[in-house]
């Protein structure tokens, strides 16, 4: 019972590299390991395409002003993909969606902006929350944005990490890293 409500109380939006630690990642669809995010799994034709991974779900529902940070890498010429979400499981959540040599950024699953990438096999994407704004950095260099117009208290939430292959066989992109951390002087609840 302890374990049950340990997993609800709300945590601060504070992890430094969060992945080896895959009891704390909810929503895993069946067939698939963990490992899928991070190379360790082969592809077969019973593994699906696609898996996702939420960072305590449970426990992350109130998370306002912070940042999520990735080093993603194993994206293939196409064929491939990983994902970044925030503000999961509110009213609109935001996705950073990286392959090869491409940037978009969904709100609530529609696309709000794309942004082309140089071309390679690794990219790190930061994406800031920060009340009604949700903020995508690529290498540094490429910026998406988007502006929600829906009332600040329907957008709080965790991080999602997403994976896709559009052939089985073809490689899982790679979570190299991930660290989240409160936005500076903000609660970073």
């Amino acid at each position: 019972m302890l374990e049950d409500v340990g997993r609800n109380v709300q945590v601060p939006a504070r992890a430094h590299r969060p992945l080896p630690e895959p009891e704390n990642w909810g929503g895993r669809q069946t067939r698939t390991s963990f490992d899928v995010f991070l190379g360790k799994a082969p592809s077969s034709a019973q593994t699906p395409r696609y898996a996702k991974a939420d960072y305590r779900p449970d426990s992350s529902v109130d998370w306002t002003d912070y940042s999520a940070t990735a080093l993603l890498g194993s994206l293939g010429n196409g064929t491939n993909q990983a994902a970044l979400g925030v503000r999961t499981n509110s009213k609109e959540p935001m996705t950073v969606v990286i392959t090869r040599n491409r940037a978009t950024l969904l709100a609530n699953g529609y696309k709000v902006a794309s942004r082309p990438l140089d071309p390679k096999s690794d990219h790190t994407v930061t994406v800031k929350v920060a009340w009604d704004t949700t903020t995508a950095y690529v290498d540094g260099q490429v910026k998406l944005s988007h502006v929600s117009t829906r009332p600040s208290d329907q957008l709080s939430g965790g991080i999602t990490i997403r994976s896709g292959i559009n052939k089985a066989g073809n490689q899982w992109p790679v979570f190299k890293s991930l660290d989240i951390a409160p936005l500076e002087g903000a609660s970073g609840r």
